[in-house]
């Protein structure tokens, strides 16, 4: 286990979180290997012990893993990012902070939450303290929102993002992180 708290992740490390459709775990980490591999042959995937959630880490730059990811059609991917932020909290104050200043990097826009947590992560964050976080940070929170903040555990390690949604196949979604443009305080 890393060092405890929340920290960006460094320019020299790309996360990227996949959430499968159901049923489709392997099918969906072959497409994303697919897309992951040509651009980084020595990725790793990362055991997460939750059925259908991916974390693949990289050595890639964060932009041109982007930039193959927005080129790709996803047949078996319902969910696409990648994180901003890798947290080992010692308390959900210390995610809430970062949802805080993520929330305040989208300008005042309207702003769509994403929050699953998984195992232990249930326990210490809901989507309500997210919410509440979110909304301290002057955020509009809306549904329809093309904005997307994005908290996402596999028990008590968290990863978040903030921005953009694009679609990436049917039923498929994409956020293209607003970090690619130095947006993260």
């Amino acid at each position: 286990m890393p060092a405890e708290g929340c920290v960006p992740i460094p320019p020299e490390k790309t996360v990227v979180l996949v959430t499968a459709k159901p049923g489709r775990q392997a099918w969906a980490l072959e497409e994303v290997l697919d897309t992951v591999f040509p651009v980084d042959p020595g990725a790793e995937v990362l055991e997460t012990g939750f059925e259908g959630f991916i974390i693949v880490e990289s050595s890639a730059r964060r932009r041109r893993l982007a930039r193959a990811i927005r080129s790709t059609t996803y047949a078996f991917i319902s969910f696409i990012t990648l994180a901003a932020v890798e947290c080992w909290p010692r308390s959900p104050g210390e995610v809430l902070d970062w949802v805080y200043r993520l929330a305040m990097s989208a300008s005042g826009r309207p702003l769509r939450l994403r929050v699953k947590t998984r195992g232990e992560g249930k326990k210490l964050l809901g989507r309500s303290d997210v919410e509440e976080a979110a909304r301290s940070a002057g955020a509009r929170l809306s549904r329809a929102a093309s904005v997307m903040l994005v908290v996402e555990s596999a028990g008590l390690r968290f990863y978040l993002t903030i921005g953009n949604t694009l679609p990436c196949g049917e039923s498929c979604l994409y956020i293209d992180p607003f970090h690619e443009n130095n947006i993260i305080p």
